[in-house]
């Protein structure tokens, strides 16, 4: 029965607390390393969870560990298969918005901003070049 279901799933075991199906997906963006997709479709509480480290160890198991396959389960692996691939995609679309999303500007950033602002019209100072790192200093930073 295993073996005649399509998209590489071989197997199924029994967990003690948990109910669910782990479903892996891969793509290949152009121009983009490969991305690994991680989904297990809890039907205890009824969620999407995509913790590699809370999946891993939930389906970690031995080769001589028996496979077992639930047949409610079974009937529904497609209907689950959805979900999951619907967790992905909303997750993918809300990490492009974070990438376009304005970031905010840091406190130390704002705190150097206001210093440089109280010397703008220092003799001693540069008015231009003070301008310039404000501005510069007003523009959110990558936090390497």
């Amino acid at each position: 029965m295993l073996e005649s279901l399509p998209d590489g799933i071989h197997s199924g075991l029994r967990a003690a607390g948990a109910k669910g199906v782990f479903f892996y997906f891969h793509a290949q963006p152009k121009n983009a390393d490969k991305l690994h997709f991680w989904e297990y479709v809890d039907l205890k509480n009824d969620g999407v969870i995509d913790n590699r480290h809370f999946i891993a160890n939930l389906i970690a198991c031995n080769r001589e560990t028996p496979r077992v396959v639930d047949p409610e389960m079974f009937a529904r692996v497609f209907e689950l298969q959805e979900r999951a691939i619907d967790k992905v995609l909303q997750s993918s679309q809300q990490q492009s918005a974070l990438e376009v999303a304005p970031r905010s500007v840091e406190g130390i950033q704002q705190t150097i901003v206001t210093l440089l602002q109280g010397y703008v019209n220092h003799p001693e100072v540069s008015r231009p070049r003070a301008i310039e790192a404000i501005k510069f200093l007003n523009r959110p930073m990558w936090r390497t």
